[in-house]
């Protein structure tokens, strides 16, 4: 729902998914997502402009009870990453360590990752790379992608436990729903948090199931063409809530009018 929106009007956005949306907007738009999801219409105007909907999408994956990317893949990545940091910010990092990095992560997603989640975290990373293909006109480049997305894909124990306080006391804090959550013992592993998103992104292409990412990429470059156009025919599915985890979502990607695209979980 939210990605399918952004592809049709915020592509070209300046700051999409960095620039932070209305709070009341949001705070309104959570609480009809908590009652009704099939009455949602992001085009309705009473939504503002596509920066709710990219910072729904944000808000939503941060106060998942277990993030996209789970505590043990969090800490199997930050210990890939950590050892090459400097390789990584280095423009011409070694090819040699990239395909290594590349195979080691892919089996630590397949590994440590449900098949919900790694369907899910499929379809967002190559959401954001397609979204940093028009970097020119929305000035969002995959390094800038990566330092709004880390802290809503990855999260320590400890940091569930944090998202989780702020979430039973939301009422209290709303004014801060929008801002990064990271406590003391997370912080020092922020750059690496980073690095691991980035390169995720990066290497989408690689990492997941070839007939997965084509099928993303074209159903993004459908919605992304003549968005106006587009606007006028396209039918915006809702979510599907995998049974075995509500928490998670499963579908968020559309197909063409009228059929709704389920992430099928993968081996």
């Amino acid at each position: 729902m939210c990605i399918a929106h952004v592809n049709l009007f915020g592509i070209e956005v300046e700051g999409i998914y960095r620039i932070s949306a209305a709070h009341r907007a949001l705070i309104e738009l959570k609480k009809e997502f908590e009652t009704d999801i099939t009455k949602i219409n992001l085009s309705d105007e009473k939504w503002g402009d596509v920066h709710t909907a990219a910072g729904f999408l944000k808000l939503f994956l941060r106060q998942l009870p277990t993030p996209i990317i789970t505590s043990t893949l969090y800490y199997v990545l930050i210990q890939l990453i950590k050892p090459h940091e400097s390789e990584l910010l280095c423009p011409d990092f070694a090819s040699t360590v990239r395909s290594w990095l590349r195979q080691e992560i892919q089996t630590a997603l397949k590994t440590h990752l449900p098949a919900s989640h790694f369907a899910t975290l499929a379809a967002i990373t190559a959401h954001l790379k397609w979204i940093s293909q028009f970097e020119q006109k929305n000035c969002m480049t995959i390094s800038n992608l990566a330092i709004v997305f880390a802290p809503t894909l990855m999260r320590s124990s400890i940091d569930k436990n944090v998202a989780g306080n702020n979430n039973n006391n939301n009422n209290n804090n709303n004014k801060n729903n929008n801002n990064t959550i990271l406590n003391d013992n997370s912080t020092s592993d922020w750059s690496y948090c980073r690095l691991a998103i980035e390169f995720l992104i990066y290497e989408t292409d690689y990492l997941f199931p070839t007939s997965l990412i084509n099928q993303l990429k074209q159903e993004s470059a459908d919605l992304s063409i003549t968005p106006r156009q587009n606007a006028e025919h396209q039918t915006i599915p809702q979510i599907s809530i995998d049974n075995t985890n509500p928490n998670v979502l499963q579908a968020i990607i559309p197909r063409k009018t009228g059929r709704l695209s389920l992430l099928k979980p993968f081996k």
